[in-house]
Formats: structure tokens, C-alpha cells, sequence
């Protein structure tokens, strides 16, 4: 680990230099780092937080999953004000825009599977593992972005809620291929997922509320409803797969 001098004059440099990005990347002594400052993402939610509680709600997640999940990024610098994640590669949204080769792609996506079921074994959830937020050095996926949270209190719940924005959060990209949301799927479902992909699968058929809205406003193709939408199909087609899994 690289001194906590060294690194604070590093990152603080990075930011005197971009002092309007909340997240930006800096280099010390030839390594690559992420910096996530104390300042709002600007998202619309419905139960409003402090930047205060949101920024160490996130340092504390990541904390708590480095210690029991190989999939958590490192944090090697917590400050007041920021804190510092070890650079854990390219994004999966970025290597599947890539011109990578197909079998490469496929191969990563079975990861992120996998490494999203790994975490859910290890008693963790993320709140929304979507391909932008999971990166992949050739060797292990690592989840980014923290700070989600959901509606749900029980761990059960919010493990199902990732199995469903993991597929939405494919889905919701316009040149997706059903063969990638395969792999992803068979990845999880390999690594032991298929009782909470059943389970995630008969939750939303039991909730038809959801299901009626998707497909009353799937027509208007809202950027998380027509994914949605495609994420319910999914389910439903898959079922027998699951029991028999």
C-alpha cells in the first residue's frame, strides 16, 4: 500500500485540478486510483439522505464487503472529505463496447454473474449491480457504487431485487444481445443463484401491479420500463429452467 502521504497529495492534487468532479481518477507512483468526493449524485430519490449519511453509508458498505467478499473494490484512503479505491480495471459496459473478441465478452459476463452470486452467498448484496458499476481486470469482477440502497429491510429481498436489476440493467442498454443476458444469467445460475433467480422470478409473476404498469407504459419505451418489461419475460420463460436447476 502506497504511503497515506503520498496518496492524500496525489488525490488532492486530482482535485485542485477537477474541482467540479465528484468522481475522477489520479495516478501515484504509476498506479491507478478512483476518487469518490462527499458531494450529492444529483439522483432523485424518494427517502432523502444527508451527503453527510450517503457518503459514509457508502465508505462503511464497502468496508463491511471487503472483509467477507473478494468483490468489493479496496479502499486505501478515508478521509472527511473523499476517499480512494484501488483501480479495479475496465467497466463490463466498457469491454462489451469493445472490440474484444465475442468468446472474451461472453467469458466476462459469466463472471459478473458469478461474482454478483458469490456476493449474495457471502451474505451481501449491492443494491444495483448494473454493467457500468462492475469492472474486471482479466482475473476478478469487482462491484463499485456502494451507495444504493432499496426498500427492502430483509436480506432475502434486497438479494432478489439485485438478481432483477442485474438482468434490467442489461436490458436497459439498446444493443444488448440475448446472448450476453444468457451468459450473465448462466453465470449466476451456475455459481448456485438458481433458488434466488426462482425466487426473484416468482416474486415479480406474484406482484402483477408491476408487470400491468411495465406493459401499459412499455409502449412509450421509458428508459427502465421497456427493460423491465424485458426483464419480466425473461423470468417467466425461464421458470422450468430454475426448478429443474
Amino acid at each position: 500500500m502506497k504511503p497515506q502521504k503520498a496518496l492524500r497529495e496525489a488525490a488532492e492534487a486530482a482535485i485542485a485540478a477537477h474541482p467540479g468532479a465528484r468522481v475522477l481518477p489520479f495516478t501515484c507512483d504509476g498506479e491507478k486510483y478512483w476518487l469518490k468526493r462527499k458531494q450529492s449524485n444529483g439522483r432523485i430519490q424518494l427517502v432523502k439522505y444527508s451527503v453527510e449519511q450517503q457518503f459514509y453509508y457508502e465508505a462503511a458498505r464497502i468496508e463491511i464487503a471487503s472483509e467477507a467478499s473478494d468483490h468489493a473494490p479496496e479502499m486505501v484512503l478515508l478521509t472527511d472529505d473523499y476517499f480512494v479505491l484501488r483501480d479495479g480495471g475496465r467497466s463490463v459496459h466498457d469491454w462489451l463496447l469493445s472490440d474484444a473478441p465475442e468468446e472474451e465478452k461472453l467469458h466476462i459476463l459469466q463472471e459478473a454473474g458469478k461474482a454478483l452470486c458469490e456476493l449474495h452467498q457471502a451474505g451481501l448484496y449491492h443494491g444495483r449491480p448494473a454493467p457500468r458499476d462492475m469492472v474486471w481486470d482479466g482475473r476478478c469482477i469487482t462491484f463499485l457504487d456502494w451507495e444504493n440502497r432499496t426498500y427492502f429491510h430483509d436480506l432475502p429481498h434486497r438479494q432478489m431485487t439485485d438478481a432483477a436489476l442485474f438482468l434490467q440493467g442489461l436490458y436497459r442498454e439498446r444493443w444488448m444481445k440475448d446472448s450476453y443476458v444468457r451468459a450473465a444469467w448462466d453465470g449466476y445460475r451456475k455459481a448456485g443463484g438458481a433458488a434466488i433467480l426462482l425466487e426473484t422470478g416468482r416474486f415479480l409473476a406474484d406482484h402483477k401491479i408491476i408487470s400491468r404498469l411495465t406493459g401499459i407504459l412499455h409502449p412509450f419505451h421509458f428508459k427502465d420500463v421497456e427493460p423491465l418489461e424485458k426483464v419480466y419475460r425473461w423470468f417467466a420463460s425461464h421458470e422450468e429452467e430454475l426448478v429443474h436447476s
